[in-house]
């Protein structure tokens, strides 16, 4: 005769032993991630979408500076950024699909690079606005690759993403002198 157990926490399969020897570091959660993954994931997440943000704010607060001298208006600075982001976030998704997120990462880089050298070092003024829509490409490519990417790494990933933009908008308005 097998003993029969009269404890409701028997018959569900809890018991006080598991989870005193249960580490709160190795616990894995619903969406198969560890506290130290999520804490990766935000890092990540966030970082790299303050450095996107941060980027766009740099260039948008030294647009007065990028247009000095010249009767453009500086709404063309951020008519060229806002421009180029709208046909990319709304075009480009359907495209990227077959692109290994490397090779976005690595366009991602050298768009911003690029653009952000030309706005540094080249004196004409058009050529400086070609550069902030190359900033804005960049931008554009980061965003839609990274929330795509966010798909694979749970809520966290798009939570921290967000911090991150709001964080790297407010950062880029520190690095530029008055």
């Amino acid at each position: 005769m097998e003993p029969e157990f009269t404890s409701d926490a028997a018959e569900d399969g809890d018991s006080e032993v598991d989870e005193a020897t249960v580490n709160p570091k190795d616990y894995v959660d619903d969406e198969g991630f560890t506290q130290h993954d999520h804490i990766k994931i935000c890092i990540s997440f966030g970082g790299f979408a303050m450095l996107l943000h941060a980027f766009f704010s740099v260039v948008i607060s030294g647009s007065q500076d990028i247009l000095a001298g010249t009767y453009i208006p500086t709404t063309t600075i951020l008519a060229a950024h806002v421009a180029t982001m709208v046909i990319v976030t709304s075009f480009l998704p359907w495209c990227m699909q077959k692109i290994p997120y490397l090779w976005r990462t690595l366009m991602v880089f050298a768009t911003m690079s690029t653009g952000t050298l030309l706005v540094i070092t080249v004196k004409s003024v058009y050529v400086k606005i070609i550069g902030v829509s190359l900033n804005a490409l960049g931008h554009g490519l980061g965003e839609i690759s990274f929330l795509a990417l966010s798909a694979f790494y749970g809520r966290f990933s798009t939570t921290s993403f967000a911090a991150g933009s709001g964080a790297g908008i407010l950062l880029g308005q520190f690095t530029t002198p008055e």
